[in-house]
């Protein structure tokens, strides 16, 4: 049922944007088309998600149009990568719910040389486990997601919620 409804609405894109195409269409108007199919996915799975993200690549492409300017990249994992790292966070904490500002309040008390049998603790055992990063996933679909890992000898805990933000603190 789902993938029904999702193809027709990347169909409607497609016939909206074919429609426009008698005049010059422009990056911002292609942009804002994908606006409004992005605000339809909203809902969608994180394999959904990615096949649609997939898809307006294949669209950018095809109208030459490099870059979506953090279009894509803030609805798909919550972020502009353009965004200043104070001004992220700041735009993160303002985007959880009562629940994941407890439990940031739990983590930043965290300390480095504590950090990962304090999480293990509080998240319980990882789900995924490398050299390099340890990753707690708190939703099933995989959309949400906790990570100990280790930038520039620092450790640093970062925080995913797909769709909505994208915290990190180096400890």
């Amino acid at each position: 049922m789902d993938q029904q409804k999702y193809q027709t609405w990347v169909n409607n894109l497609g016939y909206r944007l074919l429609a426009r195409m008698a005049m010059p269409i422009s990056k911002s108007d292609v942009l804002n088309e994908f606006k409004i199919t992005l605000a339809q996915f909203e809902r969608a799975d994180s394999e959904d998600k990615d096949q649609m993200l997939h898809y307006l690549e294949q669209l950018m492409d095809i109208f030459g149009i490099e870059s979506s300017d953090g279009l894509l990249n803030k609805w798909r994992y919550g972020f502009d990568p353009k965004q200043s790292l104070a001004s992220r966070k700041e735009d993160a904490i303002t985007k959880m719910d009562v629940n994941e500002r407890k439990l940031l309040m739990k983590i930043k008390a965290i300390p480095a040389e504590a950090a990962l049998s304090e999480l293990t603790r509080l998240l319980g055992m990882p789900a995924m486990r490398n050299e390099t990063v340890t990753t707690w996933f708190l939703s099933t679909d995989q959309s949400t997601a906790i990570s100990l890992g280790v930038e520039e000898s620092q450790k640093i805990i970062i925080w995913l919620r797909a769709g909505r933000f994208a915290y990190s603190r180096k400890l």
